[in-house]
């Protein structure tokens, strides 16, 4: 028994001292890009993987997202560059906002920060998936996501390789829509 508090004991101590390592070690670095990102300097500027990055949900910088998806949608990218890759990027959808079955030629992950998002194969019921939720999607499954939460929804993705995605059925691509019509 005394083996077994003692152990507890440490363990807590452990977990104390490496929250107050984190804490003191990053205060510096978190005010800088507290204040980077005050500034208008995105989070990818800060560097990759170099230095330890913190980001508040409140100080993200976020922008139109891409022409491939609906409008409606912003992003805002964490780390890396969505155009090469590697990236890590908050995808805000708002209320009532879908995006049509579709797929990537990569492995992706997300998690939900905010809101409920549905998420689900191309065909058939969408599964709600709450705040912490964790998602692996792979190369070239084809699926699809809605956000129905009061106020929208934001989840972080994160690829290998650059941003793409394929549309199952062509009609469903914005960037079509937005193309001149042949003559």
């Amino acid at each position: 028994m005394k083996k077994m508090i003692g152990g507890i004991a440490f363990g807590l101590i452990a977990a104390l001292a490496l929250f107050f390592v984190v804490t003191v070690l990053t205060a510096e670095g978190q005010e800088r890009v507290r204040g980077a990102a005050k500034r208008g300097v995105e989070a990818r500027d800060m560097g990759r993987a170099e230095r330890l990055v913190t980001l508040e949900l409140e100080h993200m910088d976020y922008r139109p997202a891409p022409e491939a998806l609906p409008q409606g949608a912003e992003v805002s990218v964490l780390r890396g560059d969505p155009r090469t890759g590697p990236y890590t990027l908050y995808l805000y959808m708002p209320e009532n906002y879908q995006i049509p079955a579709h797929w990537h030629s990569d492995t992706e992950t997300a998690n939900v920060v905010t809101g409920v998002v549905h998420f689900g194969p191309a065909e058939g019921a969408l599964t709600p998936y709450h705040e912490g939720a964790f998602l692996v999607v792979p190369a070239r499954h084809p699926h699809r996501a809605r956000c129905l939460s009061k106020g929208g929804c934001i989840i972080s993705l994160s690829r290998g390789s650059a941003f793409d995605i394929n549309y199952l059925n062509p009609a469903d691509d914005p960037r079509r829509q937005l193309a001149p019509p042949a003559r």
